[in-house]
């Protein structure tokens, strides 16, 4: 049992060491001849602690582009496998992620650590770069979670949309 918050204490660690790092892209390829491009941003977190928080990164996998949604902590209460996404903008306009997709990542073996990937298009991300989100809704069967977003965070993600868009106009 201790390991276990050892290991959960460790994450929010790491997020929360990330968090301090400059966004970045971590991954950028691209295949001349089939025209498919890999690029993986670093997750910015949007809320962290050191029992629970949660993180967002954005992936071009060859010609989709996809938003993975990254929770930590077994009483964060937001993360189950059904849920849906919604990203309330300053402008009150809403970007809903409904479609959850299966990518080899989606599994962890780590305990109380999720990842869903939505997919999103060009459009929405630029959305994102154009107006601060201030509240992510997860919505679940029964019932939904409000996360307010702290306007630093809002601020990197701002930072990692226009890099994301930048990498993928490069190709």
């Amino acid at each position: 049992m201790k390991w276990k918050t050892i290991l959960v204490m460790a994450l929010s660690m790491a997020l929360l060491v990330s968090r301090v790092q400059a966004q970045r892209i971590v991954q950028s390829d691209y295949n001349a001849f089939t025209g498919e491009r890999n690029i993986e941003t670093s997750i910015v977190s949007l809320k962290s602690g050191f029992s629970n928080g949660f993180g967002i990164a954005f992936r071009a996998y060859k010609n989709n582009i996809y938003l993975t949604f990254v929770g930590y902590g077994k009483k964060n209460g937001a993360v189950a496998e059904d849920d849906r996404l919604q990203f309330i903008l300053a402008d009150g306009n809403i970007i809903k992620f409904d479609l959850r997709v299966q990518l080899p990542s989606n599994e962890s073996s780590v305990p109380n650590l999720y990842l869903h990937h939505y997919f999103i298009s060009k459009k929405e991300v630029e959305a994102l770069l154009a107006q601060s989100v201030v509240i992510v809704r997860v919505v679940s069967a029964n019932a939904y979670n409000d996360l307010p977003i702290a306007r630093r965070n809002a601020r990197d993600l701002v930072n990692i949309c226009s890099l994301f868009l930048k990498e993928m106009n490069k190709f």
